[in-house]
């Protein structure tokens, strides 16, 4: 009888800690939960606000529910104890194996529906990739190399030169680069001398009317060079200066404007806006928030900062180099230029957490909204102390078109105060709207860059507003 009297009152068996463990769990959780709606005070918008505290007040009732059930579960008889906790424990690693499986399905290949579309119409859709066309012009004797973007330097913050640390923001002068396939080729384009995508000579002080900073829209996603808005303005006799690069967003630009635009002192200084710099939802979002963890490019939120790089292209060029050099092909240089599967993101269940538990949209843009005010205000300040212009172009996405979506961001941006006084051109407004069938204006009607009739068409936009400003 005393055995099993001491037996009842045994506190710590394996299930009983199992029960304990996942009390204490519910415990933290209700914890950080508070701890985010008490940060929430600082958000800007009302909307936004109350999405963030009904977030986490769900998650501190659902946890203070199981914190309950885990200790009702202390009082159950041992049997039924046992079989829950083994229950548990064995849910534990098919938790992190779906973590897995949806980390790796980042990697998948994904059927490229332009691909059946372009064959229905007779159109041969080249189905290489970027290094299958590299090695091919190897074999033939003519070298080019990947497109470096400041956004594929990220997680190395900048690379070592024999001049201590530099963050290229340009790819490598003067030479060929492969551009994204969205028509059923590959641009070859040829790199001006700083690395992007414009003809040579243009960088002259005092001569440029327009510079253009921007993402792959402005770079010329799957366009030729003349096909770009800077070369569509250039057509029209403007010496326009195209400074875009894949994969860039509001902090990047904003350092490109100091090393590359302020040299030169352009008459207009157009900044495009894209949805994914701000809404982390969208495929490839989350620019904003991922170049803001770079300590070095956050250095160029200090006016006085510069690493000269329109001086020191030679020392670019050997640095990009010397890094595809340490490669034995030019394919795994690319692996240089691309995230790579992170072990801590599985432990904390990233892609889980992102997927079904995190707060989606609204407010993602807590903290991004500040930081692209802040950003854009000092781009604005830098380009008007040399008498410049600087307007935000809004660049509408497909989704606009074929779901009807409406981009919450734009709304976000137009009522911001600390954006007022900044020119805004809506390309939706002014173009797409006017456009019976938008779709047309994107590359077999999926979701991508703009059709070279679509850059055309925002192009004589974006020149008639300037004329009407008399910004030129």
């Amino acid at each position: 009888m005393n055995n099993q009297t001491v037996k009842q009152r045994r506190p710590f068996t394996l299930s009983n800690i199992v029960f304990y463990l996942g009390f204490l769990f519910s415990l933290l959780l209700i914890a950080f939960s508070f701890f985010k709606i008490q940060g929430s005070g600082s958000v800007t918008y009302l909307v936004e606000k109350a999405d963030v505290i009904e977030h986490y007040l769900m998650i501190i009732s659902v946890s203070s529910l199981f914190g309950f059930l885990f200790i009702l579960a202390l009082k159950l008889e041992t049997e039924v104890k046992n079989k829950i906790a083994s229950l548990l424990v064995l849910t534990l690693p098919w938790i992190f194996i779906f973590e897995l499986y949806l980390e790796t399905e980042k990697y998948k290949p994904v059927e490229n529906p332009r691909v059946s579309k372009a064959s229905s119409i007779g159109i041969d859709f080249d189905t290489r990739n970027p290094f299958e066309i590299i090695e091919g012009m190897k074999k033939r004797g003519v070298y080019a190399f990947p497109n470096v973007t400041p956004y594929s330097l990220l997680s190395s913050d900048g690379l070592d030169s024999t001049q201590g640390r530099i963050f290229p923001l340009g790819t490598i002068s003067d030479s060929l680069t492969v551009i994204s396939n969205e028509s059923g080729y590959f641009p070859i384009v040829h790199m001006d001398e700083h690395g992007f995508n414009n003809p040579k000579g243009l960088y002259v002080e005092n001569e440029v009317d327009i510079a253009l900073v921007g993402d792959s829209f402005i770079e010329g996603g799957s366009v030729e060079t003349s096909q770009t808005i800077a070369g569509v303005f250039r057509g029209f006799g403007l010496k326009a200066l195209n400074l875009g690069k894949d994969g860039n967003s509001p902090l990047s630009e904003l350092a490109i404007i100091k090393e590359f635009a302020e040299p030169l002192k352009p008459k207009v200084v157009l900044w495009f806006y894209y949805i994914n710099d701000l809404d982390r939802t969208q495929n490839g979002g989350d620019n904003l928030a991922r170049e803001m963890t770079s300590p070095f490019l956050r250095k160029y939120l200090d006016n006085k900062f510069s690493q000269d790089l329109i001086y020191k292209q030679e020392l670019v060029d050997k640095t990009l180099k010397n890094m595809f050099l340490l490669k034995e092909e030019l394919k795994t240089a690319g692996e240089v230029l691309n995230p790579s599967f992170n072990i801590l993101n599985l432990i904390k269940l990233r892609n889980l957490r992102e997927k079904y538990f995190l707060p989606r949209s609204k407010s993602s843009y807590m903290e991004d909204i500040s930081n692209f005010e802040l950003i854009v205000t000092k781009a604005n300040h830098l380009v008007s102390s040399w008498g410049g212009k600087l307007y935000i172009v809004y660049l509408p996405p497909h989704s606009k078109y074929f779901y009807n979506v409406q981009d919450p961001s734009k709304e976000i941006l137009l009522s911001s105060n600390n954006l007022m006084k900044i020119p805004f051109i809506d390309l939706h407004e002014s173009v797409f709207n006017d456009e019976p069938d938008p779709l047309s204006l994107f590359p077999f009607r999926e979701f991508g860059h703009y059709t070279p009739e679509g850059f055309n068409k925002i192009t004589n936009a974006l020149f008639k507003k300037l004329k009407e400003d008399e910004a030129l």
